[in-house]
């Protein structure tokens, strides 16, 4: 599961990583036991996805809809909307 992408800066790609990306990298967050097998932490890995606005899948998009009642993820900005979200997931 990768979502690197790019961003063009003065004409050069730099390539970006995603908090998703850095909790499956072996050599950032995924060597440390919790993230070792990621199976139970699918609602987890989607509350990150909108928090950040990353792309989901449409399993992942049933996921946040179920959780929220919201119809579309289009990422948290507000203060209010991410403590809305973390009440959501407990």
């Amino acid at each position: 599961m990768s979502l690197e992408g790019t961003i063009e800066s003065m004409n050069k790609r730099i390539k970006t990583t995603t908090i998703i990306d850095a909790i499956c990298h072996k050599q950032l967050f995924g060597s440390l036991p919790a993230f070792s097998n990621l199976d139970s932490w699918t609602s987890w890995l989607v509350w990150l996805k909108s928090i950040y606005a990353l792309p989901m899948d449409d399993a992942e998009l049933a996921i946040y809809q179920q959780c929220t009642g919201r119809n579309s993820a289009t990422g948290y900005t507000a203060k209010r909307d991410i403590h809305d979200m973390w009440q959501a997931w407990r």
